[in-house]
């Protein structure tokens, strides 16, 4: 173990140094498109006015628009792919380096694009930040994990999502001056450049990760030097003989593969997989990336001023940052999973339906879109207290070691695409259905949190086949007994490695 007091000044540079650098700015992006996208529609429009004579339609601005959020959703998405595979190969700190060198250019060409009159350029240099926030997502939390002592990994690691979320209310901080000057926005987009600058002069000094040292090139004698400038003593063979002791645990693990889990080869992983497949979809479909993304029409639709809809921004992303910063502290994962999911994805059904109708009604009484901000306060409240935290968790222990990994790849990747067809059709539904799109996120938070109370099983602190023997004593109340369920009863694996 190490004490306390040795966590060296190199430690927690480099802590900061991600945390700052990585997952604050990412953060950032999320929020800072919402303050002038009625600006960059505009921009959008003048520029077809002056290349074709005519301005765009309604539902053309909703596409472009569209086209915009959506190419930063899937350039995440591919990057998210492409981290895991860089950081393996070249490194944690040098794949950052190279990914902030990258974003630098990026973020330059992405504030150069009103003044060389080209929505495409802006369009593909978000795509292009997509892919460098999907880098750093990815890279971020195994490179705080891997420096990190046992002991305060959990710790360290969470701080990654408080961050991000800090950085999303820059974000929208930022989109609220926004609205005061037009021209501002280029700057407000580019300006993580200066941040990316500071990331790379910082990681050039400090030590890459052990583990990668260590078990990927092998290299034994700089891991036990990154670990020594990491914890600030010269005895650390203790600490390189537990990272042997993983790597050789791990390497024991006999993994099944995506093609296995999506195609059932154990016929008792059908119910953990329909469970943590609705548990993403359920995620994405509660319309949180919308909100994020399309605040801004969304608080206009409800009928606030230009200033009131910048306010209502920055009251839910502060709502949201301080739930986090609550779970945090509180650490609401030594906790019972089904209860505190269940209580609350009722909180966001019941809040999403307010918001709804009074989104509805808003047009007869003009005081009701300030209830509709209370509502969607409420639902920024009781987001990361419930499905941020549990979906993961759950998602993790509904599965024995084998199969995890691939389930979890799996699921990620089918809640992301969802993700992207929400984003790229939402503003057309908002323009042709109006407050009647957030009927389709109540319904399906309703449908999530009935399906919760009846199927899923507690899986906090249970082995796979507890976890199972839940999902059993659901599907048979009156204790008829399942053959092929008996088999693991009697100790069959067909992972029998991994799945007692």
């Amino acid at each position: 173990m190490v004490p306390q007091s040795d966590l060296s000044l190199w430690f927690w540079l480099t802590v900061c140094t991600l945390l700052i650098g990585s997952s604050l700015t990412s953060g950032y992006q999320y929020g800072v498109i919402t303050g002038p996208s009625q600006f960059v529609k505009e921009f959008y429009n003048e520029t077809h006015i002056y290349r074709y004579g005519s301005p765009l339609d309604e539902y053309g601005q909703a596409w472009l628009w569209a086209s915009t959020i959506t190419v930063f959703c899937i350039g995440r998405i591919v990057g998210a792919v492409a981290g895991a595979k860089l950081s393996h190969k070249f490194g944690r700190s040098r794949t950052l380096i190279g990914n902030s060198a990258f974003s630098i250019v990026t973020c330059i060409l992405m504030g150069s694009s009103e003044a060389a009159g080209s929505p495409e350029l802006l369009i593909f240099c978000r795509a292009m930040k997509g892919l460098d926030v999907g880098i750093s997502l990815t890279i971020v939390p195994v490179y705080l994990s891997e420096i990190s002592p046992k002991r305060r990994r959990d710790s360290i690691c969470g701080l990654h999502q408080v961050l991000f979320t800090v950085g999303i209310v820059l974000g929208q901080i930022m989109g609220f001056f926004v609205f005061k000057g037009r021209n501002i926005w280029p700057g407000a987009l580019g300006l993580p450049a200066l941040i990316d600058l500071f990331q790379i002069v910082l990681l050039l000094f400090c030590p890459e990760s052990p583990d990668w040292l260590l078990h990927v090139k092998f290299a034994e004698e700089k891991a036990a030097g990154a670990l020594r400038q990491l914890r600030g003593e010269d005895e650390v063979e203790q600490e390189i003989q537990v990272l042997r002791d993983d790597h050789r645990f791990n390497s024991r693990i006999v993994r099944a593969s995506a093609w296995e889990v999506i195609f059932l080869r154990d016929a008792n992983w059908k119910m953990p997989l329909l469970m943590c497949i609705l548990l993403r979809l359920a995620r994405q479909l509660s319309g949180i990336n919308a909100i994020i993304f399309y605040s801004n029409e969304i608080f206009l639709f409800a009928g606030l001023t230009d200033v009131q809809t910048g306010l209502g921004s920055l009251a839910w992303a502060a709502c949201y940052s301080t739930a986090t910063v609550v779970e945090y502290f509180a650490n609401l994962s030594r906790f019972q999973r089904k209860p505190l999911l269940f209580s609350m994805y009722g909180l966001l059904t019941i809040s999403a339906i307010a918001f709804t109708l009074f989104l509805i009604f808003e047009y007869r009484v003009s005081w009701l879109s300030w209830f509709a901000l209370v509502a969607n306060c409420v639902f920024f409240i009781a987001f990361p207290l419930g499905p941020e935290i549990f979906t993961p968790l759950v998602c993790s222990e509904l599965w024995s070691v084998g199969p995890r990994k691939a389930a979890l790849s799996v699921t990620q990747h089918i809640g992301w695409w969802v993700d992207v067809v929400i984003q790229f059709c939402f503003p057309a539904l908002l323009v042709a259905i109006g407050a009647y799109t957030f009927i389709i996120f109540a319904a399906s938070l309703a449908i999530t949190t009935l399906i919760i109370l009846l199927y899923l099983p507690e899986t906090k602190d249970r082995r796979f086949v507890e976890v199972s023997t839940g999902f059993e004593e659901m599907k048979n109340p009156d204790g008829d007994e399942d053959q092929s369920f008996t088999k693991y009863q009697e100790g069959y694996s067909p992972l029998p490695l991994m799945n007692r």
